[in-house]
């Protein structure tokens, strides 16, 4: 999800440096490509000299996880409801992108990577 949040981002952003740069200059040359990457260069700019937000300004959006998605010892809960959207979307996209038939190979790898996640996260714990 985050990457696709983060490609729609320099979407949005190389349009608006292509509309700007259109107006002032209607003969402008730069191609798609090079607006995306000129957007990618400027969000990648914006991600490391801004600030460092406190950590307590995560804790609401800490809480929203953890209420949605995690049980007691921070792993994946698949009792949720939510969890199981999530999980569930997921699945369909890699269905969407591998077109495989087979719905436990589109659900379980992407429940297994999840847990695997929790796994590693516990370990470094420990």
């Amino acid at each position: 999800m985050e990457g696709t949040w983060l490609r729609r981002v320099k979407q949005v952003k190389a349009f608006l440096l292509w509309d700007s740069g259109l107006k002032t200059n209607p003969a402008r040359t730069a191609s798609a490509q090079e607006d995306y990457h000129k957007a990618g260069g400027e969000i990648r700019r914006w991600l490391l000299d801004r600030p460092r937000a406190d950590l307590g300004e995560f804790e609401r959006a800490k809480a929203y996880i953890e209420e949605r998605y995690l049980d007691k010892q921070g792993g994946i809960d698949e009792t949720k409801p939510a969890t199981h959207t999530l999980i569930e979307n997921k699945a369909r996209r890699i269905w969407k992108n591998t077109q495989q038939p087979n719905s436990d190979l589109n659900w379980w790898p992407q429940e297994w990577a999840e847990r695997q996640v929790t796994f590693e996260h516990t370990l470094k714990a420990a």
